[in-house]
């Protein structure tokens, strides 16, 4: 297992920018993150522009997977990272299990959004995703695309659905917590039984949300349960992609920072700490990654116009994710086989 990380690991860590000959490199910072490349490298480079003294590393895997590197490289006692970027739940399974992050208190810090905080001060947000369903407008046109959750049930999109694997995937457990547990008082077809029904139209489930994005875009799969910073982005490009709000509820997630307590780099952590929740920073970060702000003094809406304010949009409970983590994922394994 050591060996095939290893090999693994190489290909994936990346330097980002290039030092020019003037600049003297004084420190180093090693960046784990879950987030897809083509959304996080740019925010990378952007605090590496502007702090061209840190030597920025970066290593980039899907949520579970990221999550099981860092679990088995601190049980070794040889983390390679000095800061996550990361949904809460695996920092907080970490924490409980290692103690391994300290508290932080960002510059501006007060300017974070009170509801998004972490009481305990250990990690810091940094954005703020929505699920959405997303789809091909070239094979499925705006007025039939589904427009709830329980709409994805009706037999014609028999084949035609993809969806993230949460054997793999962090961000998925927002919708599946969503929809089993969330949802799940107002009965049918919510709960368990939501996905056992989904299962007989045969969705697709892959690794990351950056598959799901391509498989809809070449309409290998029209219909796909997706992260809103991905659809931005095709959007941007130009692709054949739009989406629906659901109107039954849309799952949120804040995406997280935490600093390795024992890291020989804590300037540099702290500088990119600072970055990420300062203006320019959040900037960068709703301009490459398609996040909501966290600060309280940006305005933002999506490029539908829409603001978050005027949907229905409810907050996961991080800390039930990260207790029954196993358990989904086993009901996952017996759901999908």
């Amino acid at each position: 297992m050591t060996r095939m990380i290893r090999r693994y690991m190489v290909p994936l860590l990346t330097f980002v920018g290039l030092a020019v000959a003037s600049v003297s490199h004084s420190a180093e910072l090693t960046v784990y993150y879950g987030a897809t490349r083509e959304h996080m490298e740019p925010v990378l480079k952007a605090f590496a522009d502007a702090h061209p003294q840190i030597t920025v590393k970066s290593f980039r895997a899907p949520t579970e997977e990221l999550a099981a590197t860092m679990d088995m490289e601190l049980k070794a006692g040889r983390p390679k990272f000095d800061v996550i970027c990361s949904v809460y739940s695996p920092i907080w399974t970490l924490q409980q299990r290692y103690k391994s992050f300290r508290r932080l208190s960002p510059r501006e810090g007060e300017h974070i959004l009170q509801g998004l905080r972490d009481p305990e001060g250990i990690q810091v947000p940094f954005g703020f995703g929505i699920y959405v369903i997303q789809h091909n407008t070239k094979l499925v046109s705006k007025a039939e695309a589904p427009r709830k959750w329980a709409d994805l049930l009706d037999p014609k999109w028999n084949n035609k659905i993809v969806l993230a694997d949460p054997r793999s995937s962090g961000s998925v457990h927002a919708l599946v917590w969503y929809i089993t547990q969330h949802m799940a008082p107002k009965g049918t077809p919510y709960g368990w039984a939501y996905f056992e029904e989904l299962k007989k139209l045969n969705p697709r489930y892959v690794a990351s949300h950056g598959t799901i994005g391509e498989m809809v875009n070449i309409g290998e799969r029209p219909i796909g349960l997706q992260v809103m910073q991905v659809v931005e982005t095709a959007v941007a490009k130009g692709e054949p992609i739009w989406w629906t709000f659901p109107e039954d509820g849309i799952p949120a997630e804040t995406s997280m920072i935490a600093v390795r307590a024992d890291s020989p780099n804590q300037k540099a952590a702290d500088d990119f700490t600072n970055f990420m929740v300062s203006k320019e920073g959040q900037s960068a970060i709703s301009r490459h990654m398609g996040f909501s702000p966290v600060r309280d003094d940006i305005p933002f809406a999506y490029k539908d116009g829409t603001q978050v304010k005027n949907l229905n949009v409810i907050r996961r409970d991080d800390i039930w994710i990260a207790n029954n983590r196993a358990d989904v994922i086993a009901r996952f394994r017996d759901i999908i086989k």
